[in-house]
């Protein structure tokens, strides 16, 4: 759940660094939920999921695995397409200067 609370508090930081216009905080800060993710929650999760689902038999406690599990895959794709945002802006601004 720690690791689950560090990544809303990025979220909330880039989210903070959007609303500033620095867009190039907020890119780092979503590139580092991103490696979080990958690095450190993508490598329990899958596995616990895996571990859970053949343990429960409540379809209730199965579909909060489930959607966690489908939660972290959403994430990974929001944070990678942001990023592009991100990426995309910076290029356009840099060639209007």
């Amino acid at each position: 759940s720690f690791e689950f609370e560090y990544l809303g508090l990025l979220a909330q930081r880039s989210a903070d660094q959007l609303a500033a216009g620095d867009v190039a905080a907020a890119r780092g800060i979503m590139a580092d939920s991103l490696s979080f993710i990958r690095d450190h929650v993508g490598t329990w999760v899958p596995k616990f999921a895996e571990l859970a689902l053949s343990i429960l038999k409540t379809r209730f406690y199965q579909g909060v695995v489930k959607t966690a599990q489908g939660y972290i895959e959403l994430d990974l794709e929001t944070l990678a397409q942001a990023i592009d945002d991100c990426d995309e802006s910076a290029s356009q601004d840099a060639t209007k200067a």
